[in-house]
């Protein structure tokens, strides 16, 4: 759902009116709900690996303030890394590799290989760095 379109104009609009037409106490739930709920409309196999990775980030932001071992910052941080850099620069390695060994499957990894990048990765691969 594009930000200007009319299915994001409905979306927006029964959002912004449930909201302040329900009690306080569950307008962050709603919330959270209805961001799912936009997440999902774009993929929801992207849903699916964006709760994964807060529940693991949860896991391990957990255990980072327990101060059980101070390796789970560094997990963390490798973790959140690697999700980016593969969603990111799948395409840019895959070439590299195929460049460097010569390997014509490498090089022809976008036609056969199709990888969209989740919404908003960045932000929330940054900001799950930043709370480590």
């Amino acid at each position: 759902m594009l930000f200007n379109s009319i299915p994001f104009l409905f979306f927006f609009g029964t959002v912004y009116l449930v909201y302040w037409n329900i009690p306080s106490r569950f307008r962050h739930n709603f919330l959270i709900v209805a961001a799912m709920f936009f997440y999902g409309f774009f993929s929801v196999p992207f849903l699916f690996h964006f709760l994964f990775v807060i529940s693991l980030n949860y896991f391990l932001y957990r255990k980072i303030r327990s101060k059980s071992s101070p390796h789970y910052v560094k997990i963390s941080v490798i973790f959140n890394l690697i999700n980016l850099g593969f969603f990111k620069y799948f395409y840019f390695f895959a070439s590299f590799l195929g460049d460097v060994t010569g390997a014509e499957i490498l090089k022809r990894a976008p036609e056969w290989i199709s990888i969209t990048l989740p919404l908003a990765i960045s932000f929330y691969s940054f900001q799950m760095i930043a709370a480590a």
